[in-house]
């Protein structure tokens, strides 16, 4: 691909400017004394220029909700007015910066021109488009994100993707690849956060020909659509993406609608249902977990984090891939593999993020504190503070009854962030899965691996193919 290491870039559409992280940690500061609340939110809503529509403030003495119903949903609907387009790079030790507002009608052709970038090799020719249809300063941003030609990225390669098996890459990335198909899931290259290093990404050590791309969910760490039109090298390459039966501030984008809109071809299965995509059946699982709260009560009916789990059943092998799962007022993710397996048989693999998120009061999720009542956010800050902290995802002994109910053979972690080919970022938590399976009589394998390794069958035993050696990072600041 043309795009080094070093760039990155942005295409969403606009969403309301909100504060989350600030208005959360203002709350935090205060311990969630009503009065002081309520006097810093106010201060916060006229520092920032936050609209008041998006806001009732009164419901904080009242122990309510204090996002109106315009924050929580009328502001995702559609049309959608306008984008937002950014990108940065690296030249030398210069960071380059541009930004704009794009018109809804400019959307599609400044897609092409991000999928053109992921396959061609004429940077020039790209140069020369972006210098005709954006800004001037914009288009110089762009086209250092270009590499020059023969100039390798400093962060390493992924190993060829040639042979059946399961391909870390990246945070929450994976490649699922048959014999004759292969699948990549919610890539990050070219995001701007920890998911990427901080755009320290590696290159392809060849073309990858994807059969489809497939998200489990919203979150920027999961969802990234110029990561989607990097690899997207044909218009008609599936995109399968969780259903949005409303858009709202936990999911602020229905993911068909963005895709159609930057000319990809986007397929949303039900709960329940099976795609085939070449030799690969893939059981569209729930995503329950990873919502404001684990259990009741939770937000206002459709206010949601909508998403999906999968199951692959390839030739070779069969994976469940929990992402951030866990349980919520909908469902408990436990229970929806169990009831998987009671239909499809054993999976070989389980692959899951091992962490575990404290509900409603979380700094990395500050909009989940919006969606629910300022009464029982009190509650919920003084249980942290007693040490009760409850977790939104399944964490190391929900991941282990969740391969006890998928009848696993192996665990495999994943989505602990990225920090390099070879580096586990959170490899002391598997300890934790191996005790709960031991505690329960099981006999399932947890296995280490890390970005750049290669899960593979042969003769139906799994075995770690080591990935390429890491690259040393490049010097200079950490883009942000």
């Amino acid at each position: 691909m043309l795009f080094s290491g070093s760039s990155a870039l942005i295409l969403k559409p606009t969403l309301p400017n909100v504060a989350f992280g600030l208005l959360l940690q203002q709350w935090l500061d205060a311990q969630f004394e009503p009065d002081e609340c309520q006097r810093r939110f106010e201060r916060l809503v006229a520092a920032k220029k936050l609209s008041p529509e998006l806001f009732h403030p009164e419901e904080i003495q009242k122990g309510g909700v204090v996002a109106s119903d315009t924050l929580l949903f009328g502001a995702f609907g559609t049309p959608v007015r306008d984008w937002t387009l950014y990108a940065q790079a690296k030249r030398g030790q210069e960071l380059l910066r541009a930004g704009l507002r794009l018109p809804t009608e400019s959307v599609s052709w400044v897609a092409q021109l991000i999928r053109a970038a992921g396959y061609s090799r004429d940077a020039e020719d790209l140069r020369g488009a972006a210098a005709s249809h954006l800004t001037s300063r914009f288009a110089q941003v762009f086209g250092a994100c270009l590499e020059p030609a023969g100039d390798e990225a400093s962060y390493g390669a992924w190993p060829v993707v040639d042979a059946p098996g399961i391909y870390r890459r990246e945070h929450a990335s994976l490649v699922i690849r048959s014999k004759t198909t292969t699948l990549l899931l919610d890539p990050q290259v070219l995001s701007l956060g920890e998911a990427t290093h901080f755009s320290r990404y590696p290159r392809e050590s060849g073309p990858l020909e994807l059969d489809a791309i497939l998200i489990t969910h919203q979150h920027e760490d999961h969802w990234y659509l110029p990561s989607i039109l990097r690899y997207a090298s044909r218009a008609d390459l599936p995109v399968i993406v969780p259903q949005v039966p409303r858009p709202n501030l936990l999911t602020p984008e229905d993911f068909s609608a963005s895709l159609g809109q930057v000319g990809l071809k986007a397929i949303a299965p039900a709960w329940g249902s099976t795609l085939r995509v070449g030799d690969i059946d893939i059981d569209i699982l729930p995503f329950y977990g990873e919502q404001p709260t684990a259990g009741s009560p939770g937000p206002a009916d459709g206010l949601r984090s909508w998403g999906n789990c999968y199951r692959f059943t390839t030739p070779e092998f069969s994976a469940v891939v929990l992402v951030d799962s866990g349980s919520d007022p909908l469902g408990d993710m436990v229970e929806a593999v169990r009831q998987n397996t009671e239909q499809r048989g054993p999976a070989d693999v389980v692959l899951s993020n091992f962490r575990s998120f404290p509900e409603s009061i979380n700094i990395g999720l500050p909009q989940y504190a919006l969606t629910l009542p300022f009464e029982q956010l009190r509650a919920t800050f003084a249980q942290h503070r007693a040490g009760n902290v409850r977790s939104m995802t399944l964490g190391v002994d929900g991941v282990a009854r969740a391969s006890l109910a998928a009848q696993a053979r192996y665990v495999l972690p994943y989505a602990h962030m990225f920090q390099g080919i070879g580096v586990d970022a959170d490899a002391n938590l598997e300890e934790g899965v191996r005790t709960g399976l031991a505690s329960r009589g099981a006999t399932t394998e947890v296995l280490d691996w890390n970005p750049g390794d290669v899960a593979r069958f042969e003769n139906g035993k799994l075995h770690i193919v080591r990935g390429p050696p890491a690259a040393p990072s490049a010097p200079g600041a950490q883009l942000a």
